[in-house]
Order: structure tokens, then C-alpha cells, then sequence
């Protein structure tokens, strides 16, 4: 089921896209920086939307609930050229994240030659559940496609400061 903060496929696993600045170096990070906030998941006409802005990266949350078997997060990124290219699985168990990813079109420099699909596949027990595609599109898009205000424009201050609260 898609929403605000990403979409929730069974068995119970939460996927959320963290949004983070685009790093100057245009370098994938290694481990996934801080987050800035989700960015929203809406379906359009049978299609997953993704909405991110030029100077934009996310990285991939998942969650599963505790009491939840672990599995693998099989997951395949298309690039802006149409070549598709599978990712090394990820045993989520219950928490993990995948970093570095952000939309590519011609006018924008991405990692590699960039992201414009997302299509994953979760494995349990020798079984393939859930397989589902991601759509990036620009926010501008992802609005008038979806009915969905677009998400306001990223705020570097605007991430977790590492503090806790009482």
C-alpha cells in the first residue's frame, strides 16, 4: 500500500525514500547519510510515483516488524539509457538501508547514468513475494499525474540533529 511516508508490502516490510542533497561529488554515499524526510509515494493510473527534485539523492529504508522472519530485498534500477541493473540483495532483519540513488534525465547528472525505475522483489523462505515498480518523475510531474501536492523543496536544516527528546 503506497503513501505519504513510501509503501508497506507484505510480509509487514515498511519502504521508505529518504531524501538527502545531492553530494557534489556525484558519488554514491557508502552508507546512508542523514535524512532530510521521506519522500512521498503516490499511484497514478496503475503506476508508483516517486517525486525527486534536480539536486536531490534518497536512500532506501526498510523495516520489518520484530516479531517478522527475516528476507532479501532483491532490488533492479534502470537507468536513464534503459539498461536495467539488479542490485546485491540485502538481508533486511530487521532493519537495513540501501544508499545513493537520484533520478537522471539528459539535463541532470546522476550516479552512473541515472536512476528512472525502481522495481524490487522480496524473497522468504525460497519465495519471491510482492514485486513492485517505482517510477521517478519530477515533482512538477508527480503532481499533476498523481492529484498529490509535491514535496516542498529540500531543507538542509531540516534533518535530524541527533539529539533525543526527554
Amino acid at each position: 500500500m503506497a503513501g505519504p511516508a513510501g509503501v508497506t508490502s507484505p510480509p509487514g516490510l515498511c519502504v521508505s525514500f529518504q531524501r538527502y542533497p545531492w553530494p557534489a561529488s556525484g558519488a554514491a554515499a557508502p552508507a546512508a547519510p542523514s535524512s532530510l524526510g521521506a519522500l512521498p509515494l503516490a499511484e497514478a493510473h496503475g503506476e508508483l510515483l516517486l517525486p525527486v527534485a534536480i539536486g536531490e539523492a534518497f536512500w532506501i529504508g526498510l523495516d520489518l516488524p520484530a516479531d517478522a522472519p527475516g528476507l532479501l530485498f532483491l532490488l533492479r534500477v534502470q537507468t536513464s539509457d534503459g539498461a536495467w541493473w539488479p542490485q546485491a540483495p540485502l538481508r533486511v532483519a530487521p532493519h537495513a538501508a540501501m544508499a545513493g540513488y537520484a533520478a537522471g534525465r539528459p539535463d541532470r547528472r546522476a550516479f552512473g547514468a541515472g536512476c528512472s525505475r525502481l522495481a524490487w522483489a522480496l524473497e522468504q523462505g525460497g519465495v519471491t513475494l510482492s514485486p513492485l515498480e517505482i517510477r521517478l518523475v519530477d515533482p512538477a510531474e508527480y503532481a499533476r499525474r498523481s492529484g498529490q501536492p509535491a514535496p516542498p523543496a529540500l531543507q538542509p536544516g531540516s534533518g535530524f540533529g541527533g539529539w533525543r527528546l526527554p
